[in-house]
């Protein structure tokens, strides 16, 4: 891919974007603003480019996967796809020209609220990959709204707050795509947002993320307590809610076999865990084109 900026055409439409979107000016605006222009002006790029690759792949009838998660562990995003792009250096030279610190607007940039632990971070770099190896490969899961959470102590005890990362301009564009969707015998409207996630030096591949326009954020009180029998409010508050409130079972007592049922289908999460380890051959027989299979895989 060839770099699409200069600095000096990056500076002309950061300008630009503070203009039309904050009407303020560089010597006016603020840090904030000013990342959010960089993320306006990286993000039209990738929505070309994300046109680009998806003509390519109709036309050639490339097989393409579409890997399913719960969570992504995706990080933070302006400094990444400024460097996948090929437009960092000349990043850093024009916010620096127009009286801005590159290193500090990276740091206020907040982690994406999509993923935690390991196996976030496996499909993330799924899709990272996917997209550095031109390969067409896209991800489904949830938008969340606050992620995990903000931890602190205060006076030796645990305690947990929201911690908020959505923003009007958020890397995941809303769309005017809905489905139907139905959960414990209700239907429910699903809205599709795009996040595009762009390959060092390859093509621009998609994280599609549902949320429901309905989910109330104003519902969590007392750190991250909310209502959870309101699914159309909190269904994608949390990517980890607080279940110290639910009944636990008791208990195996020793001798009782539980280490011998783990191979039951009574434990469809043990049977998921020892799949992990085949991912990626999974994934490469999916994207041989030598294998007679159909076009589009979930994995």
């Amino acid at each position: 891919m060839t770099v699409p900026f200069t600095t000096q055409s990056l500076q002309d439409a950061l300008t630009a974007k503070l203009a039309l979107n904050f009407g303020t000016e560089p010597g006016e605006a603020t840090d904030q603003e000013m990342l959010k222009a960089c993320a306006l002006v990286l993000r039209d790029v990738m929505a070309l480019r994300g046109v680009q690759t998806a003509k390519e792949t109709k036309k050639e009838q490339k097989k393409q996967v579409h890997y399913l998660s719960l969570e992504f562990l995706m990080g933070r995003s302006l400094m990444k796809n400024a460097y996948n792009l090929g437009v960092l250096p000349e990043l850093k030279e024009a916010l620096g020209n127009l009286g801005f610190k590159s290193g500090d607007l990276f740091e206020l940039e907040p982690d994406a609220g999509l993923g935690n632990g390991g196996l976030g971070r496996l499909a993330a770099c799924f899709l990272d990959s996917l997209a550095t190896l031109n390969l067409p490969g896209d991800g489904v899961g949830l938008r969340y709204h606050f992620g995990l959470f903000h931890q602190s102590f205060e006076d030796g005890v645990q305690n947990e707050k929201p911690d908020p990362w959505l923003t009007a301009h958020s890397w995941a564009e809303k769309t005017d795509i809905t489905y139907p969707v139905e959960l414990a015998g209700k239907e429910y409207t699903a809205r599709l947002y795009k996040l595009a996630v762009t390959g060092y030096e390859g093509r621009t591949n998609t994280l599609n993320l549902f949320d429901l326009d309905t989910i109330d954020e104003s519902i969590v009180h007392d750190g991250i307590a909310f209502d959870k029998t309101a699914i159309d409010k909190n269904l994608t508050l949390f990517l980890y809610p607080d279940d110290s409130d639910r009944p636990r079972p008791p208990l195996p007592r020793e001798g009782s076999g539980s280490t011998s049922s783990m191979s039951d289908r009574r434990f469809p999460a043990a049977a998921s865990a020892s799949r992990a380890s085949s991912y990626r051959p999974r994934l490469m027989r999916l994207l041989d084109s030598s294998l007679p299979m159909r076009n589009s895989a979930l994995i």
